[in-house]
């Protein structure tokens, strides 16, 4: 769970060639539950889709940073973050026309692995403020943007013979496929939630989005979110029609241009900054700083408390076993044109179920 190679972060392939890391946290957490909410983009609603979440237990349709905070449980291999992070599921359609969720590998747990990257320590690292939370990535994408919002994102076939994809792999991919996407990071200092009025509180970096510059009006950079997520995109080889893959992930997009990610901020106050002053190290995985070294501040969650920390899902509807439909009633598309918000050609009457 704590191991971190250079390959996995996507410097010997994947997201090309980038500058090297000087310093990065990373932590492996398991996934919590999977379940159609987003209280960023919906809350106190049913989200769109389906959404893959990890972090801490206090997670709902609309919950506070102090909420968080209380959670009972991480699924994060340390204590103090009780964060939550959390990506679109991937699901196939099979050829009778019904959608099943992409296993990941150790399925019953899921998850994904997140790095908290600085590649440029010249500049002064801000700790995520109080409360806040952001979103990466555009939903509705169904092509290669010039926009920042998809040049941090890339698929990596694991097994075959391209290591680089802007969207889904067109070939099988012998061992699945591996997404490996960025946040923005550049924050204007004022706003801790994406603002109602279509502003941005949060935007990449002009030029490279890992080593760029923050425009003047995002001056503040925060540690850059870094999200792999694993799945199991093989065992579904006779799916295929030609090269036409069969996946879509849960808001209908069949491209993988959509790909999206979303973080809320659940550090104990002041503990951030420590990791932020004292734990960016070059190949740190979380032990280090997790009081197993002299010196240490942050506790190590044991894993089997890491693996055991789950909630149940909180929106009435099946969406594990095979369904007739994406729940929220997504119609895939494949564009060019970025997709058009809505549903689908059936009925979507699932509540909240507290």
């Amino acid at each position: 769970m704590f191991k971190t190679t250079l390959l996995s972060l996507g410097l010997l392939g994947g997201i090309g060639l980038v500058p090297p890391v000087t310093a990065f946290f990373t932590i492996t957490c398991p996934r919590i539950v999977r379940d159609r909410l987003d209280p960023i983009v919906s809350p106190g609603r049913v989200s769109g889709h389906v959404h893959n979440i990890v972090g801490g237990a206090g997670f709902g349709p609309n919950y506070t940073y102090e909420e968080a905070l209380a959670s009972k449980c991480t699924s994060c291999p340390v204590k103090e973050d009780k964060s939550n992070y959390w990506t679109p599921q991937l699901y196939v359609k099979m050829r009778d026309g019904t959608f099943r969720v992409v296993p990941q590998p150790d399925d019953d747990q899921g998850g994904m692995t997140i790095y908290y990257l600085s590649f440029d320590t010249t500049h002064p690292v801000t700790p995520f403020p109080r409360g806040f939370a952001m979103v990466g990535g555009d939903a509705l994408l169904r092509a290669p943007s010039p926009t920042s919002s998809s040049r941090g994102l890339s698929y990596w076939c694991k097994g075959g013979h391209q290591s680089d994809y802007a969207g889904l792999p067109t070939e099988h991919c012998p061992s699945g496929i591996r997404i490996q996407f960025h946040m923005p990071n550049c924050w204007n200092g004022e706003d801790v939630t994406p603002p109602t009025d279509g502003r941005k509180h949060v935007v990449y970096m002009d030029g490279d989005v890992r080593a760029g510059t923050c425009p003047e009006a995002f001056p503040y950079r925060l540690p850059q979110l870094f999200y792999e997520v694993n799945y199991d995109t093989q065992v579904f080889a006779e799916e295929w029609v030609g090269r036409q893959h069969p996946f879509t992930f849960a808001q209908g997009d069949g491209t993988g241009f959509g790909f999206h990610g979303d973080f809320t901020n659940g550090w104990d106050d002041g503990v951030l900054g420590r990791v932020v002053r004292e734990c960016f190290n070059v190949a740190f995985d979380a032990v280090t700083c997790a009081g197993n070294a002299e010196g240490g501040f942050l506790t190590r969650n044991r894993e089997e408390d890491v693996r055991a920390c789950k909630i149940g899902g909180q929106v009435g509807e099946e969406v594990l076993a095979p369904v007739g439909k994406l729940p929220g009633c997504n119609t895939v598309t494949y564009g060019p044109e970025r997709a058009t918000a809505g549903k689908g050609n059936c009925t979507d009457d699932v509540h909240l179920l507290t």
